[in-house]
């Protein structure tokens, strides 16, 4: 085998996870686990063929769910002390084989057979340049590749593979830097991208390259994998590329399937094995093994607010049940895919009892809201002076003859006999599906809303009405809002950004009516709308500072479609 110690690896990789240290909690503290990531980076990126550094610390973490920056402790030992001074010796000198063993190499343009009369330093140098210079090749000729790290497969490619639209890419920069170039980020966000464990985050790109990822949002992270950073500085040294998208593969081999020596031939290996370029284990303790794991290590990001992607939950019950309340708490439940609910729980003895406080039902046919608008002080008026100014707009709602006259738009719009579809919704966010009608616009308001750029938008107009004995918001009337702006010459991205933030706005207000009606001090926020950056930096400042607001901690914040 090759002079790596694997033995050593292993031991160094075994007491890294018996610490226990959980997720993100040593955000923003030094650690001193093996490999360090500045010490990677100076490997990497250093002329030097090694640096001293100290090889041994205790590294103890507090056992708090709280994912915050004192959640991580780190305290050296006496024995690191003494190796980080001055006087360090040669045989404490690191180098890029202390951290990593290949277990596998299928690449016709490399003689594996000579790697194991390899010196170290020799080893090193092969490592960095010609194993490096060989991938990088394949890659920029076949656009994907696959490895192996740590028994788990998975391709890195030049452009997104992603079968759907919809599905939001996972992409890997080689630096922070390289990645403020594509996003627009937070400190936070920056902060947590940097962050020792290397989660995934929710971030929107700068809108000249969402082309060019595919996506408005993309789940960005900065590499712990020692080939894979080694890769990117050399895209990046040599043809300017800076990023890679990142898949993983769900039928991973097993270590023990791999095992091989150099000396074996490659014709010895099966279909599966030969498509893997290269196989290898390295010291770093955070890998994702499939798709659930890396959700389940991708956040949004607000300040002093980490929100995983992974949702686990059967239903609303089993996540209010994981999450209990204390005392009586405001629930606002907002998802891109279930029912909205506005709830009020009361913990009782054996179970929580649940209000609801508003109920959500409208219908998805424009045509009802415009009737509805039509009849309020002003509104024919909006609705003719809209009308002239977006013929376009109009005759794609496909109104009837008998609508048209109604609305006194028959002289103005050719009737339409297509039969329109549409339902009664429980789910607030439908909404966006007559706004996306009223302003012609194929994205998603969301979307439009995570494109701009300024920090508050025009105030629509939420509003509940009494409807018999029930309170419900007044729909026609937030059309109307919009309308009105459209008219007024505000852009879309301005426009759908105040839908979100005069929504998060609503909740604020809902809340404070909570606290002064029945005294509730907690506000739990769920649902994936959370998810969506616009929305979570506007909901934490929205709502009232004299009460708690509180997040899911475990199994996420919504529920599965089952």
């Amino acid at each position: 085998m090759i002079q790596t110690s694997k033995n050593d690896l292993e031991s160094h990789t075994t007491k890294t996870h018996t610490k226990d240290c959980k997720s993100l909690e040593s955000k923003q503290t030094p650690s001193l686990l093996i490999p360090n990531v500045d010490e990677m980076h100076a490997l990497i990126y250093e002329d030097l063929e090694s640096i001293s550094y100290g090889l041994s610390a205790d590294f103890r973490t507090q056992n708090n769910t709280n994912l915050d920056s004192n959640a991580c402790h780190v305290e050296q030992s006496e024995t690191s002390r003494n190796l980080e001074s001055p006087n360090c010796t040669a045989k404490n000198t690191l180098q890029l084989t202390d951290f990593l063993y290949l277990e596998s190499i299928n690449l016709s343009t490399i003689n594996t057979s000579k790697l194991n009369t390899l010196s170290k330093v020799e080893l090193q140098h092969f490592i960095k340049y010609e194993l490096i210079e060989s991938l990088a090749k394949i890659l920029l000729d076949n656009t994907v590749i696959t490895l192996q790290r740590n028994s788990i497969s998975f391709t890195l490619s030049l452009k997104n593979t992603a079968q759907s639209k919809k599905e939001i890419p996972f992409i890997l920069f080689s630096t922070l830097d390289s990645a403020q170039s594509y996003l627009r980020m937070s400190e936070a966000q920056k902060s947590m991208l940097a962050s020792f464990e290397k989660p995934f985050i929710s971030i929107q790109c700068k809108e000249v390259f969402t082309k060019e990822f595919g996506s408005n949002t993309i789940f960005a992270g900065l590499s712990c994998d020692i080939i894979v950073l080694l890769l990117l500085s050399y895209l990046q040294e040599n043809h300017e590329i800076s990023y890679l998208f990142y898949t993983p593969q769900v039928d991973f081999i097993e270590s023990d399937s791999i095992k091989l020596d150099f000396n074996q031939q490659n014709s010895n290996k099966n279909p599966l094995e030969s498509s893997t370029l290269l196989c290898y284990k390295d010291a770093y303790p955070y890998s994702y093994t499939d798709k659930a794991k890396m959700l389940e290590s991708t956040y949004s990001v607000a300040e002093h607010i980490y929100l995983s992607h992974l949702q686990t939950h059967k239903n609303l019950s089993s996540l209010l049940k994981s999450n209990k309340a204390k005392s009586a708490r405001f629930i606002p439940f907002l998802s891109t895919t279930h029912k909205s609910e506005f709830l009020i729980e009361k913990p009782q003895d054996t179970e929580s009892s649940l209000q609801r406080i508003l109920d959500i039902s409208f219908s998805t046919d424009l045509y009802t809201h415009l009737e509805t608008l039509h009849s309020y002080k002003n509104g024919d008026k909006l609705i003719a002076n809209f009308t002239k100014a977006n013929k376009d707009i109009v005759s794609q709602w496909n109104l009837t003859q008998d609508e048209l006259e109604k609305l006194g738009l028959l002289n103005l719009i050719t009737p339409s006999s297509v039969i329109r579809e549409s339902k009664i919704t429980t789910n607030l966010l439908d909404i966006s599906l007559l706004i996306e009608q009223i302003l012609g616009i194929e994205s998603s308001v969301l979307e439009y809303a995570n494109r701009c750029v300024r920090d508050r938008g025009p105030r629509i107009d939420y509003k509940l009405i009494r409807m018999g004995d029930s309170i419900v918001l007044d729909y026609a009337r937030i059309l109307r809002s919009v309308m009105s702006f459209q008219l007024a010459g505000v852009e879309n991205e301005l426009l759908c950004y105040g839908v979100i933030d005069s929504l998060a706005e609503f909740i604020g207000t809902l809340a404070g009516d909570m606290m002064l009606n029945y005294g509730i001090q907690e506000v739990f926020i769920c649902g994936d709308l959370l998810l969506k950056q616009c929305f979570l930096d506007k909901i934490i400042k929205a709502i009232p500072k004299n009460m708690e607001v509180s997040f899911a901690k475990l199994g996420g914040t919504d529920y599965l479609d089952l």
